[in-house]
This record gives structure tokens, C-alpha cells and sequence, in this order.
């Protein structure tokens, strides 16, 4: 007898567990869904005075009905096309030659 009631208080304590689980789980999935102070990217860049992704999105969508067309960056080179200046206060050697 005293077996019997020992796995009895085993089975309703395992079942106890696996409602209280259950229904935590579907609360946290409702709580997900109606959570009002969801952080997005629009609202931290918004708070921050940049531009966000749905205003370049709506820039971008405004340009195309008016024809516009983007223009993309053009891609840079590792090597620098502009001569090099030299730092200030330095003499360049090619001038204090004297002819």
C-alpha cells in the first residue's frame, strides 16, 4: 500500500509539473505577441536623429514613382590617385635643391 501511494504522488506531482510548464510556455508566447515596448532599429535610430531604414525605404520608393534615378557610389581602390602632401612643418627634399 505504501508502494502504491508513493508512485501516486509521483504521477500527480510529474503532472503538476508538466501543466505548470505547459502553461507558462503559452503565456510567454502570448506575452511575446502583445509586448508594446518592442526596441526596433527605426525607434532606436529615430531617437538618435538618424535616418531610418523605412524612411530610405520610403525615399527610395518616392524617387522611383517621380523617375529618378540612384546613383550608386563608385567603388574605391586601395591605391590613392591624388599625390601624397607633405606634413606641414617638413621641408620636401626636391626644393631645397639648389641648380
Amino acid at each position: 500500500m505504501r508502494k502504491c501511494k508513493l508512485s501516486i504522488l509521483k504521477s500527480f506531482a510529474l503532472i503538476a509539473v508538466v501543466i505548470a510548464l505547459s502553461f507558462g510556455f503559452a503565456m510567454a508566447q502570448d506575452n511575446a505577441k502583445q509586448d508594446v515596448n518592442v526596441t526596433t532599429l527605426d525607434k532606436v535610430l529615430k531617437a538618435r536623429g538618424q535616418v531610418t531604414p523605412s524612411e530610405r525605404k520610403a525615399a527610395a520608393q518616392n524617387a522611383a514613382r517621380l523617375g529618378l534615378k540612384i546613383a550608386k557610389p563608385p567603388v574605391s581602390t586601395s591605391v590613392s590617385t591624388t599625390p601624397a602632401t607633405p606634413e606641414p612643418g617638413t621641408t620636401d627634399p626636391a626644393a631645397d635643391q639648389t641648380n
